[in-house]
């Protein structure tokens, strides 16, 4: 888009300082602009394929209130890491949450 912008601003200067028709600048501005739409368009819908295509695996995800995990008591040694978690949503009973990080 900066490139497109760039050639843009340099043809207009070139044809202030040339002694070309009207009319054929009139044609050159409207297929420029025509190039910029159709690209300003390409653009967009890449942007939106780009989007859905990062969106979609978090809508896969399941919900966090679905989401239990019940650790009874392991035979393991005292000391022994079951689970490692970071940034961790925890609620316990009904109504009462907390954040452990």
């Amino acid at each position: 888009m900066e490139r497109k912008q760039k050639l843009d601003a340099r043809g207009r200067k070139k044809q202030d300082k040339s002694n070309v028709p009207t009319i054929t600048l009139n044609t050159l501005r409207n297929n420029a602009e025509k190039s910029a739409a159709s690209m300003k368009k390409a653009h967009a819908e890449k942007m939106d394929g780009l989007s859905d295509e990062v969106n979609r695996p978090r809508k896969e995800l399941p919900d966090i209130d679905k989401m239990k995990l019940n650790v009874d008591d392991s035979s393991l040694h005292k000391g022994k890491v079951l689970i490692n978690a970071e940034v961790l949503n925890v609620r316990f009973g009904k109504g009462s949450s907390g954040r452990k990080d």
